[in-house]
């Protein structure tokens, strides 16, 4: 078993104004990430606390680490997780926090059981959801089918067999 070091210093409850984003920060939060989390937040609440340090890169600031949406989405009072890091390390967190949980995959039974469970009142949420769903192949994607335009055929030139009659397309 390895003991691996806390650094951890302790939670802290901040209002979000007194946060500063980490200059490094490489993920952008488009406008259906942001409803969707503001229907979460509207549905559930709170249930997650931010990651942040003191940076000393930026004069001691209270930088965030982890949840740059959530503060910037949902500007109030936050959970926050403050962290015993210099700013080498906090970089290191910051460019490997959101890649480790990417490189999980979904196990489409488990996943689907749970989407069986869970009702959004948000159509920004369901919109989530739905696609979670259709990137996991539990349920294929809607697609636009184009009909069949029988008269196209009439415009095709055709090369016959001279001895069977057969006919193909040139």
């Amino acid at each position: 078993m390895t003991d691996y070091r806390n650094r951890i210093l302790g939670l802290e409850y901040i209002n979000s104004g007194d946060l500063t984003s980490h200059t490094g920060n490489w993920r952008s939060h488009g406008a259906a990430q942001t409803e969707a989390l503001r229907g979460v937040l509207k549905e559930v609440g709170i249930a997650g606390a931010l990651l942040a340090y003191r940076s000393a890169r930026q004069g001691g600031a209270l930088v965030v680490i982890d949840g740059h949406l959530r503060k910037d989405a949902a500007p109030q009072q936050w959970p926050v997780l403050i962290l015993d890091v210099d700013d080498a390390e906090a970089d290191y967190i910051l460019s490997t926090h959101d890649p480790l949980a990417a490189m999980a995959t979904a196990d489409a039974g488990a996943l689907d059981a749970l989407l069986s469970s869970v009702n959004s009142g948000e159509a920004a949420v369901q919109a989530m959801l739905s696609q979670l769903a259709v990137d996991a192949g539990i349920v294929a994607p809607e697609v636009d089918w184009k009909e069949y335009d029988e008269s196209a055929a009439d415009d095709v030139e055709y090369n016959e067999c001279p001895e069977c009659g057969h006919k193909w397309p040139k």
